[in-house]
């Protein structure tokens, strides 16, 4: 696990924006972010990302209050154009085809890191201790 300031540190020069998840809680994103707002020089924001996402998405909300279950989520970086490329090769590109925003298995996960590639990269953000 990493400091949370190592991660903004890290971040310095390569993105202006880091979304930060912690396994079932906040407090190092938070730890994150504050650390990044005492040092502007290094030009990077820190996005809470487990406040974010409960902000933009009622089911994910929903599952993450009050002990539900969901563990907060851990973000990769996809390649440009993986979502339409899984699509075309899951058969559902065109018409209305539509993708479940949060879900309780792995499935879609685990197809779409498979069709781009994607498992064999390295996390966006590694988790953050407390």
């Amino acid at each position: 696990m990493e400091r949370p300031e190592t991660i903004v540190e890290a971040a310095r020069g390569r993105v202006e924006v880091v979304a930060i998840t912690d396994h079932d809680e906040i407090r190092g994103a938070l730890r994150a972010r504050d650390w990044a707002h005492e040092h502007p020089e290094l030009g990077v924001d820190v996005v809470v990302g487990d406040e974010a996402l409960a902000a933009l998405n009622t089911d994910y909300r929903t599952k993450r209050t009050d002990d539900v279950g969901m563990v907060a989520p851990r973000l990769v970086e996809m390649p440009p154009g993986s979502f339409h490329r899984w699509m075309r090769e899951a058969g559902k590109l065109g018409d209305q085809h539509k993708v479940p925003r949060v879900l309780n298995d792995r499935a879609v996960v685990e197809a779409l890191l498979a069709a781009t590639g994607a498992r064999e990269r390295e996390p966006l953000v590694h988790s953050v201790g407390s």
